[in-house]
């Protein structure tokens, strides 16, 4: 069984970008009941390294084209202010998704997004989907399960040139 990931984000001016998401006017009939306003992740990608210091790169994520693709457009084209929370869920012994792991995001900003459409003759199923990153103020990285987290501070003019 495959492992999911929801995300929620709010924008400054916006309000809920991910309301009405996982509905079926949405995606369709990927649609995922219990979780309308959150956005269905289906890769996810975050690298930090250290040099001498802490690294941290933009949040990198896929996810289909749904209702929040036009206002996470607008979002980085106003340089709009978000707060992201991404929720891990994993498969138990009783083969039910319970959320073990989340990610929190203040002051984000859309840094990059991409709309793939893969190509027809060579993937029929293709869904069409977008790739967002997302550079972060602050991050806190929680682990339900084991009852513990951590938090670091990043200030994104690291990234800006």
């Amino acid at each position: 069984m495959a492992n999911y990931a929801y995300m929620t984000i709010e924008g400054k001016s916006q309000g809920l970008i991910s309301e009405g998401c996982s509905t079926l006017e949405s995606i369709g009939n990927r649609y995922q009941a219990g979780h309308t306003d959150e956005i269905m992740i289906l890769a996810f990608n975050h690298m930090m390294s250290n040099d001498g210091h802490a690294v941290h790169n933009p949040i990198t994520l896929v996810k289909p084209i749904d209702k929040s693709t036009p206002l996470l457009a607008m979002a980085l084209n106003e340089q709009e202010k978000v707060k992201v929370l991404i929720d891990f869920y994993r498969t138990t012994q009783h083969a039910k998704q319970e959320k073990f792991f989340s990610i929190q995001i203040n002051d984000g900003l859309i840094s990059d997004i991409n709309l793939v459409m893969p190509n027809i003759i060579d993937d029929g199923a293709g869904l069409i989907l977008e790739h967002i990153s997302i550079r972060y103020k602050d991050v806190t990285w929680t682990h339900h399960k084991a009852g513990t987290s951590g938090y670091a501070l990043w200030e994104m003019t690291k990234f800006m040139n």
